[in-house]
């Protein structure tokens, strides 16, 4: 996965996630959630470093 820069108007999107708490969740399940927590927090620190 490539973080690509793009020019003009902010794009974002707010993403939930919902699953059953009776189930497993499979290893890719489980690496999805990662990266994307991962993703997040890159983007929080990043976000609060242009605003310093």
């Amino acid at each position: 996965m490539k973080l690509i820069e793009l020019e003009g108007p902010e794009l974002w999107r707010e993403l939930g996630l919902a699953y059953r708490r009776d189930r497993t969740l499979s290893v890719a399940n489980k690496t999805f959630i990662a990266v994307v927590r991962q993703l997040s927090d890159y983007l929080k620190k990043t976000e609060a470093s242009a605003h310093s």
